[in-house]
């Protein structure tokens, strides 16, 4: 690091200079866009990088790609971006040699801002400060990006292809409409992390008029850890899961598994797997739950199966 302050290449692994040449020698265009020197991105929060990979703009580093493509999933990450560390502790010798145009972090990580701003300028956007809608607030927040990247034609298809995602969904799922849902992960075999109201997926219910069973409830950032037997209140409710770790745990102790079965969600069928969507992710994951949500629930909800 120099006196500066700004880190220098030095002795880079060699895995991190083959990683930094794959992003200089890929010049991949990103969906549709020309290559005619487009900014270079770096995104510091998930769900802004796949706000930004949807809206065209040429990513070329974030940070624990593995986890985006675990908790995220898309848009896919494309061939050459770079890992750059972890959130809190990126590679600063990466990062610097990467070179480039615009950092993007969430005001969480304002506190990096003064180092980031010696390898690149430096923006913060936030998807859902100061709005208890998230959707409404995350439209906002990719207007906003879209500004700074000279994307304002992508962010208002975007909002359109979310709106249109919205509408297709709740006309799916109107054979439910105003039943109850769950919407949550198992914590462990006895607890659930449930969602409610200031979560995403809760917006997203509202949109499809479909009703959380958690409402009324007490949320912290729109979750709260409840045993099993709180789903067992709302004997109405079906219940929409998605997995934790990759793996659909539902409960395998004797005592959990049996309380587990005799929910009546669970007796009739009511219980539908979800594939990973991040909480927090945007218009993207809004898109995404709503498409998985229309395709796992049937038609009728009289003949559901698990």
């Amino acid at each position: 690091m120099t006196a500066g302050g700004v880190y220098r290449i030095g002795a880079l692994s060699r895995r991190a200079l083959l990683a930094v040449a794959m992003v200089h020698l890929s010049g991949l265009p990103a969906l549709g866009q020309s290559n005619n020197r487009r900014q270079r991105i770096v995104t510091f929060d998930w769900a802004l990088t796949a706000t930004a990979l949807t809206l065209g703009a040429n990513v070329v580093g974030l940070p624990s790609i593995d986890y985006y493509r675990i908790t995220t999933v898309e848009p896919p990450v494309p061939a050459g971006v770079v890992d750059v560390g972890l959130l809190f502790t990126p590679n600063f010798e990466i990062l610097d040699e990467l070179a480039p145009d615009i950092i993007v972090i969430p005001s969480a990580l304002n506190y990096t801002a003064g180092s980031l701003q010696r390898i690149a300028p430096t923006i913060v956007v936030d998807l859902y400060r100061g709005d208890p809608d998230p959707i409404r607030a995350a439209v906002s927040a990719t207007v906003q990006l879209a500004e700074k990247l000279d994307l304002k034609e992508a962010a208002a298809a975007l909002v359109a292809r979310t709106d249109q995602t919205l509408a297709a969904s709740k006309e799916a799922t109107k054979g439910w409409q105003d039943k109850p849902f769950f919407v949550g992960t198992f914590a462990d075999e006895r607890h659930l992390t449930i969602f409610g109201a200031g979560s995403l997926y809760d917006a997203v219910l509202k949109r499809l008029s479909l009703r959380n069973a958690a409402e009324g409830k007490s949320m912290l950032n729109g979750r709260a850890v409840v045993g099993i037997e709180e789903l067992s209140r709302r004997p109405d409710a079906a219940i929409l899961l998605f997995p934790q770790g990759g793996n659909n745990a539902v409960p395998a102790n004797s005592a959990a598994g049996i309380f587990w079965q005799s929910l009546p969600a669970v007796r009739d069928e009511r219980v539908f797997w979800l594939s990973p969507t991040l909480e927090d992710g945007g218009l993207p994951a809004t898109i995404r739950f709503a498409r998985l949500v229309a395709a796992a629930l049937p038609k009728d909800p009289d003949h559901a199966s698990l």
